[in-house]
């Protein structure tokens, strides 16, 4: 299926990747987004970034060695859709029909894949971020399967995986709330935005396109905001001004040292830097050992 139809088919229900925008768990994403999306309001026209770009190529190769890790059986699936509530679809990754050397065809396991950047590591520490785990409980409630996992490559050299069984009480409330948004979308009944999510500012751009010559009055609250952007702009400055202020006088007390350390036991780093012609400092904080 090319990207086209793709996209064309994912509007014609919820996804996995949907689960955690509709349970507000999202970072990538809030639920008015994806209502827009859903309803063909805002067009599928973001450009595939690198990181995307190789999140697809890689998921054959970590398909691969989760299938030689698990001595696994693996196979590829269509969309599959939910057999009560249609709307409710999965792409699965791959389906687990063997693994360590036990065939699992009666109840085959869904595959999840996914890369990671090596600075979200943390996030993966204790097993996958919630919403990656929704999204697996999702697939198992389309597919009515009883087991799935989750591999991911982090930083392109760090492998791991865990198992999950099928949760039915959060596949339950899962359910009711994803109904619940679907029937917005049918109805035309928008969710409240949620102006502080970190892609909500992309979103207004993208929904927003059409520059015409009406003129508006706006409301009061408009007034508010304009001096909130205000008072945020000045604090930017202010805060940039006490930084510069605070770094050079911590470069005049460490003088030429390389290195100073602070009473808490952490360090600045003096390095030099070259962008074009010009020389300049740059002075680094390094943690103290253990901390």
């Amino acid at each position: 299926m090319d990207r086209a139809a793709f996209l064309a088919e994912r509007r014609t229900g919820i996804g996995g990747s949907d689960a955690a925008v509709v349970c507000g768990m999202s970072p990538w994403k809030t639920a008015l987004e994806l209502y827009h999306e859903k309803r063909g309001e805002i067009p599928d026209d973001k450009e595939e970034s690198e990181r995307m770009y190789w999140g697809t190529t890689l998921e054959a190769v970590i398909a691969d060695h989760f299938a030689r890790e698990n001595d696994a059986l693996l196979e590829e699936r269509d969309i599959m859709r939910h057999q009560d509530y249609p709307f409710l679809i999965v792409h699965m990754d791959r389906a687990i029909l063997t693994f360590r050397g036990e065939d699992c065809t009666h109840f085959p396991g869904y595959l999840e894949i996914k890369t990671a950047d090596a600075f979200l590591k943390k996030e993966w520490m204790d097993g996958p971020p919630a919403h990656y785990q929704l999204q697996l409980q999702h697939g198992l409630m389309v597919s009515g399967w009883t087991w799935g996992a989750v591999a991911v490559l982090i930083g392109g050299n760090t492998y791991k995986q865990w198992t999950f069984e099928r949760d039915d009480t959060l596949i339950s409330s899962l359910i009711q709330l994803e109904m619940d948004f679907w029937r917005r979308v049918q109805a035309g009944n928008p969710p409240d935005p949620d102006f502080g999510h970190r892609t909500a500012l992309d979103m207004f751009k993208r929904l927003h396109r059409a520059v015409n010559e009406e003129v508006v009055d706006l409301p009061p609250r408009a007034q508010d905001l304009h001096e909130a952007m205000a008072q945020a702009s000045e604090g930017i400055k202010e805060h940039t001004k006490d930084k510069d202020k605070a770094k050079a006088e911590l470069l005049h007390l460490m003088g030429e040292a390389g290195t100073g350390i602070l009473p808490d036991g952490s360090s600045y780093v003096r390095q030099k830097r070259k962008r074009g012609k010009t020389e300049y400092i740059q002075l680094t904080h390094k943690k103290k050992k253990g901390k």
